[in-house]
C-alpha cells in the first residue's frame, strides 16, 4: 500500500506515492526530462499545458478511472512515474493501459520493477482483467522487465516509428489478471 518506501539496488531510497494536484509542475518537468532523451516515448517534447495536466491528475488518483504513481528521491524530487488508466469505451473496461517512465540515473536498479509492481496491484484491486502496454522494440531492458512481470506479446506494428533516423517496431504487451 502506498505511500511507503523502496530500497534501490544500488542503495538509495525512494518513497512511492500517489501523485497529487500539487504534483502537476514536477510530472510535467519528470516526462519532459525522459521525452528529451527521444528514445522511450512517443513524444519528443511536453506541450502540454499545466490545466490538462492538473485534469489528467485529477482521474488518476486511485478511483475508478486510473491512477498515477510517483517516486520521489529523498529531497522530494520526482524520479519516475507509472500510471494505471482504465479504458472508457464500455467494450473494453475490462482493460487499463500502463505507462512508465523512469529518470535515467534511475535505470537499472529496481525501481521500474517497484512501480509496476504498484500499477498491477491497484489494477488487480480495481477490478481490472487486461493489463496493456505498448514499448519501442529497441527498449531490451523494459522488455525484458515486463516479460519478468508476466507480460505477453500481444502484437506488433512493424516498423511503425523512426527513432534517430530508423524505423522501430511497436510491440503490444498484456498481462491478463484474470478471464
Amino acid at each position: 500500500m502506498l505511500p511507503r518506501k523502496v530500497g534501490l539496488k544500488d542503495g538509495r531510497e525512494v518513497k512511492l506515492r500517489v501523485a497529487r494536484q500539487r504534483d502537476a509542475r514536477a510530472t510535467i518537468k519528470l516526462v519532459g526530462a525522459v521525452a528529451a532523451e527521444h528514445e522511450f516515448y512517443l513524444v519528443d517534447r511536453v506541450d502540454f499545458k499545466l490545466k490538462e495536466e492538473l485534469a489528467w491528475l485529477r482521474r488518476h488518483r486511485g478511483g475508478r478511472e486510473g491512477i498515477m504513481i510517483l517516486a520521489e528521491d529523498g529531497a522530494g524530487h520526482l524520479v519516475g512515474n507509472c500510471s494505471s488508466t482504465r479504458e472508457k469505451y464500455p467494450k473494453a473496461l475490462h482493460m487499463a493501459h500502463l505507462g512508465i517512465g523512469l529518470r535515467k540515473e534511475y535505470r537499472g536498479v529496481g525501481l521500474g520493477r517497484e512501480l509496476m509492481l504498484e500499477a498491477i496491484a491497484w489494477s488487480r484491486r480495481a477490478g481490472v482483467k487486461k493489463l496493456t502496454l505498448q514499448v519501442f522494440a529497441t527498449n531490451k531492458r523494459a522488455i525484458r522487465l515486463y516479460r519478468d512481470l508476466g507480460f505477453e506479446f500481444d502484437g506488433v506494428n512493424r516498423s511503425h516509428y523512426k527513432i534517430h533516423g530508423r524505423l522501430v517496431d511497436n510491440i503490444h504487451m498484456a498481462l491478463w489478471l484474470s478471464r
